[in-house]
């Protein structure tokens, strides 16, 4: 109950606040008792080895090769920029498509990810926009609109990236 009252700040709780509920249950389901202080970051450490992992192997090595280099001249969400994504969109599926961090990992987007699928994406969002001249707030704008999450959903991203990438 008082996750519920937190949530909700003394407001109704709407649809889009109960993805928050939703991505704690499903941490709970994956990792169980498995969550403790001693091994959450070996969860996360584990999680972006197997990520860059995926991303040394074919189909997606020779891919990312190409693409990486082109896009690298480009700003993140750009017309330019998304032209050169949808010429490798086979890679790119691919790689969703074995990297849970990914909301287009799960038939229901964000609602299926788990904490970790959220930590482990705030840093992929954040590398991007360093990597192609954006940032990590434009960013969550941005992915509002595509993935459809709440104000308050993108306030704890928001918060998050103020406490873990501001400098």
């Amino acid at each position: 109950m008082y996750l519920l009252s937190s949530l909700s700040d003394g407001n109704e709780i709407d649809e889009q606040d109960i993805l928050l509920l939703q991505i704690i249950n499903n941490t709970y389901l994956a990792y169980g008792k498995r969550i403790s202080r001693n091994n959450i970051e070996s969860i996360l450490v584990q999680r972006g080895i197997d990520h860059d992992a995926s991303k040394l192997l074919e189909p997606e090595k020779s891919g990312y090769d190409i693409f990486k280099p082109k896009l690298a001249s480009c700003k993140f969400g750009s017309g330019e920029y998304n032209h050169i994504k949808e010429q490798f969109n086979e890679i790119i599926k691919h790689h969703y498509e074995n990297n849970s961090h990914h909301p287009e990992h799960y038939q229901n987007g964000i609602i299926g990810m788990n904490l970790f699928d959220v930590i482990e994406m705030m840093c992929d969002w954040k590398a991007a926009s360093e990597q192609y001249h954006g940032n990590i707030y434009d960013s969550i704008n941005t992915n509002q609109k595509r993935f459809n999450y709440s104000d308050r959903f993108k306030l704890v991203l928001v918060k998050t990236v103020d406490k873990c990438f501001k400098k």
